[in-house]
């Protein structure tokens, strides 16, 4: 019943009685039988659970992770369910970065067991391990130039603002100095003027975002051109009057 080596005796004896028994040995060699268990992934809601290779960054947790097994007895399968030792695949975290993964698979005992057995160590079967591979793609972020208002005389801070983000990131984490969003003048909405040429007005899509294409975990997709209202400059007048005694000329203001 069970892989190994037996020693088979035979004995054949004589109904009558005319020889004595015979007795014969052989030996049954019953080999362990080669199992695969095959990890992988398939998404969340997928009744017929159809095995994917890879996810978006950000997306880990509309995964579920499945088991394979080839070349199992029905009875077997039965005993795994209710042995001590259960096999279960090992699943990304939800802010696993960007790259190629393979899907582990570990022994796990459980607390709660009918059998005291552990089936994965049975000399019938010989268990081979094969982790599934899976890739991480990056995820987009979108970045926006904002619209900003500017008193004119003075030089304009621009800023920008993205959407797209995962919650575990800090945007400082995802631009460096070299990969900072650049905003800029459009000059082809401000009649082929820089900044500094000018009027007070409203200049709509008239800044844009520009920059690399890739950063760690993310693609960036630059949208939404912003706009660029300059108020009109303020100065003040400060005047000294001076009292005098009429002399038929303009007083002196200061």
């Amino acid at each position: 019943q069970n892989a190994g080596i037996a020693v088979i005796k035979v004995m054949l004896t004589d109904s009558h009685d005319a020889y004595a028994p015979a007795i014969g040995y052989t030996t049954l060699t019953v080999k362990p039988k080669e199992v695969t268990v095959t990890s992988y992934v398939y998404q969340k809601g997928d009744d017929s659970k159809t095995p994917v290779t890879e996810a978006e960054y950000g997306t880990l947790t509309d995964l579920e992770y499945g088991l394979l097994y080839e070349s199992v007895n029905e009875k077997d399968k039965e005993n795994y369910s209710k042995s001590i030792v259960t096999l279960e695949p090992v699943p990304l975290s939800e802010s696993t970065a960007v790259g190629e993964y393979d899907i582990a698979i570990n022994k796990v005992t459980k607390e709660t067991a009918t059998r005291s057995v552990d089936p994965f160590m049975s000399r019938n079967y010989r268990i081979t391990y094969n982790y599934s591979e899976f890739e991480v793609t990056k995820a987009e972020l979108i970045v926006h130039a904002d619209d900003i208002t500017v008193q004119y005389g003075f030089e304009p801070e621009y800023t920008y603002s993205y959407d797209g983000l995962m919650e575990w990131d800090a945007i400082e984490n995802v631009f460096d100095e070299t990969t900072t969003p650049n905003i800029s003048i459009d000059t082809t909405m401000t009649g082929d003027k820089m900044y500094n040429e000018l009027k007070p007005g409203e200049y709509t899509d008239a800044l844009v975002v520009s920059g690399v294409r890739e950063v760690d975990n993310y693609t960036l997709v630059y949208a939404d051109s912003g706009t660029l209202n300059i108020t009109k400059g303020e100065f003040e007048i400060a005047l000294t009057v001076r009292s005098k005694e009429y002399d038929g000329m303009m007083a002196e203001v200061n």
